[in-house]
């Protein structure tokens, strides 16, 4: 049968009937968008916690890390609170009677109760009224939770809506044929069961660039507002660690002409980001807020060269896999996953490219862009000779002259190491430090898998060496000599690291949530197609890059998760979208009884590409431009400070000064001067960060990173890190002069805070 129904035969004499249906499937869409946006609750279920299930958190703070999970899983869930709503409706009980404070805020729930709790994923957080133990108190705690369908559950929804709607919209015919309703519903499936070629649709690209900035800019100013913190960023824009320094690192760029030997390792980014803090205005949200333009195009470029091969819905699918990885490790940090996607999408966008046109140049600047990339964020470095495979049986196929393909790859992914060599000699550094990181990596592997940070522990006189790259040859040295002692311990280590590859990829499916194991199922899906098509370039060209990056894995993923895969990240979404079109291709095909693929490439010539590659290594070169200096902050001198007390100039929140600002009770916070609401702060912090409890703790009311920027020249220049008990505001944007106590400080972020003992405005 050509069709699942008999769709065609209904609606030819039944026009009425036909727009009755429209109007219901239509009202089905919305319906199902407002339960997903909403919230839909179902059956309450009532279970007892067990006191062996419980475990002792801090304060009067107790939690249960596995709740139950509900009849109809993985299709149904108990909805939990997120770091944006609260739509846990959970209620917890003792000894029947509801315990009186819901949706609290965790450092409420471990400094004081009284029986507060929250919700949040199939953790349960929770305080006992009179803050004595649950586990030995005697009493019983009862958790009452309605069930609601789950992200798959959702997925699986919409597909079948989507599909019904194919199916009834293949059967316009006859005089339903000229209705609007059909013309509709014909439209739409077309857009998502058939490929949409945004290279050849301008208007149409125009408008999908525009929705794909508005998601990631929404984001980005969401998560401000609601003071969400990520890994590495208090509050989505207040760095810490890694994130500090990176951006410090940009500051001194500006300032001075030099990098430090920490950033001398990765170069690429902190140049790119001192492109982008000079464009910004020496503002850090501003700053975020261009670095995310700068993402978001390289995104839309690697999505619309890749429209023509997938189904819309798959286009779609792989927009969205690319924003959500982006929004968690990229949008709210200054850390150098930003470089290795922005670069990574570029250079497989030419690559596509080069696959359409059989042409050599953009293939050389793909591997070029992909190379930089991999050096900008050190990740999955065996798709570099992947690629080169890929380049030869390109030019086989096409009848080109096979070693000329070969060397110009070759040269063009050596490429992308000399820009970094470059822009290491550029600031005065020395080369050789570049990716001596890895050498930690390394040594945790030849132990087991203990991690990158075990060498510390077995040989602390390492920290003694003076330089970063004198650390890693050592580092070299002893992990080469545990691998040829003991390998048995080296391929632990890698086979651990390959069973998280199998379990969750290298693109963090399981923040995906339940729908994690659908797109986990779709990467694997999709080698059918793959090696099916391997005759097909473009296909054949994402086969061997995840090979490439599946064989990387088990050296690196142990170590740093899915950031390390983000020059790699567009191979895994396209894979994602392969998988998703097979099924929407399966369907179509039902429906129309014709294939919806066209196999053979079409030259698509554009210089959207080109333009955005050119654009970024334009703000990439910024820095070395008199521009820069430009930029650079004045010296400016401050008397005036008691002794034991470090004079300091800064602008608040401008030229590298970066401040965060607790809001009083019941005041409205503006982020867009540094300030967020306590509350919200504390209670969105992840579990897992290692700086939760720096911050529950902290009672001031102002966190600060100043800028020394009065003093001499850039030998001189040092940074501070400073808390108050004020909030500093109203000085945002101001020249001031901060007197610190060197006497007095804590330890946050594993750093010492100096007490701001006054503050004087200087202009």
């Amino acid at each position: 049968m050509r069709r699942l129904f008999t769709a065609h035969l209904i609606l030819e004499d039944r026009p009425r009937l036909g727009l009755v249906l429209f109007l219901l499937w239509a009202g089905g869409g919305l319906a199902l968008l407002y339960a997903w946006l909403g919230g839909a609750y179902g059956a309450v279920t009532t279970f007892t916690l067990a006191p062996a299930a419980m475990a002792y958190q801090d304060g009067c703070a107790y939690h249960v890390k596995q709740l139950p999970r509900p009849g109809g899983w993985p299709l149904v869930e108990f909805t939990s609170d997120t770091r944006a709503t609260e739509r846990s409706r959970l209620v917890l009980s003792e000894n029947g009677r509801p315990l009186p404070n819901p949706h609290a805020p965790d450092a409420q729930i471990g400094l004081s109760g009284p029986g507060g709790y929250s919700h949040w994923r199939d953790t349960l957080l929770f305080s006992t009224p009179d803050c004595s133990d649950p586990r030995t108190n005697g009493r019983r705690y009862d958790a009452a939770v309605p069930r609601s369908p789950s992200g798959l559950g959702y997925a699986l929804a919409f597909l079948v809506w989507g599909a019904f709607g194919l199916v009834w919209s293949g059967g316009c015919a006859g005089a339903a044929g000229s209705a609007a309703w059909c013309r509709m519903s014909r439209g739409l499936a077309k857009r998502l069961f058939f490929p949409t070629d945004l290279t050849r649709r301008p208007r149409l690209a125009v408008a999908a660039a525009i929705v794909l900035l508005a998601c990631c800019w929404g984001l980005l100013a969401w998560g401000w507002s609601q003071g969400w913190s990520i890994s590495m960023s208090v509050a989505g824009f207040f760095p810490v660690s890694d994130a500090f320094g990176y951006w410090r690192c940009s500051n001194d760029l500006l300032d001075y002409g030099h990098l430090n030997q920490w950033c001398e390792r990765r170069a690429t980014y902190p140049t790119l980001l001192a492109g982008l803090n000079l464009l910004g205005g020496r503002h850090l949200l501003v700053t975020l807020a261009l670095q995310v333009v700068v993402v978001a195009a390289a995104i839309f470029t690697l999505v619309r060269r890749f429209s023509p091969q997938v189904p819309g819905v798959a286009t779609l699918a792989c927009a969205v896999l690319l924003v959500k990885y982006a929004s968690v490790d990229l949008f709210a940090l200054t850390m150098t996953e930003n470089a290795g996607l922005i670069f990574g999408c570029l250079g497989l966008a030419l690559l596509l490219r080069a696959a359409d046109e059989r042409s050599l140049t953009w293939l050389a600047a793909g591997a070029a862009l992909l190379s930089l990339a991999l050096n900008a964020r050190a990740g999955a470095f065996f798709v570099l000779p992947a690629l080169v495979l890929w380049a030869g049986l390109l030019a086989h196929a096409s009848r080109r002259r096979v070693w000329l393909w070969v060397a110009v790859t070759v040269l063009a992914v050596l490429a992308g190491f000399a820009l970094q060599a470059g822009l290491v000699l550029a600031v005065g550094g020395d080369p050789a430090a570049s990716h001596g990181n890895f050498a930690y990596t390394l040594y945790g592997l030849s132990v087991g898998g203990k991690g990158w940070s075990q060498v510390w522990l077995d040989h602390p006189e390492v920290q003694a060496l003076n330089s970063e790259i004198s650390q890693s040859h050592v580092i070299f040295g002893l992990a080469w000599a545990n691998i040829t002692q003991q390998p048995a311990l080296f391929y632990q280590g890698l086979a651990a690291n390959l069973n998280a590859f199998v379990a969750g990829g290298t693109s963090g499916f399981y923040r995906l949530g339940p729908a994690g194991a659908v797109v986990r199922f779709c990467w694997w899906f999709a080698w059918l197609p793959l090696l099916w098509r391997h005759r097909d370039p473009r296909h054949l060209l994402i086969a061997l890059l995840s090979l490439g990056v599946a064989a990387s894995a088990p050296l690196l993923l142990g170590d740093g998760g899915p950031r390390l895969f983000a020059a790699t990240v567009g191979v895994d979404a396209m894979q994602v979208a392969v998988g998703i079109g097979l099924f929407a291709s399966l369907i179509a095909w039902r429906s129309e009884g014709k294939p919806v693929i066209d196999q053979t490439p079409a030259v698509r010539r554009s210089l959207l590409e080109p333009g955005v590659a050119l654009l970024v290594l334009g703000i990439l070169c910024l820095p070395f431009t008199p521009l820069a200096r430009l930029a650079a902050a004045p010296r400016v001198l401050l008397n005036g400070c008691a002794d034991g007390q470090q004079a300091v100039i800064t602008r608040m929140n401008r030229g590298g000064n970066i401040a965060l600002s607790f809001g009083a009770a019941g005041q409205t916070a503006d982020f867009l001067h540094g300030e967020v609401a306590r509350g919200p702060l504390l209670h969105g912090i992840p579990m897992p960060v290692w700086w939760r409890q720096d911050v529950l703790s902290f009672a001031g009311r102002t966190l600060f990173h100043a800028d020394q920027r009065g003093v001499g020249d850039g030998a001189g220049a040092q940074d501070y890190d400073g808390y108050s008990d004020e909030t500093l505001v109203r000085y945002d944007g101001k020249l001031v002069g901060l007197c610190l106590d060197r006497r007095d400080s804590k330890t946050l972020f594993g750093a010492p805070y100096l007490r701001l003992r006054s503050i004087m405005e200087l202009e």
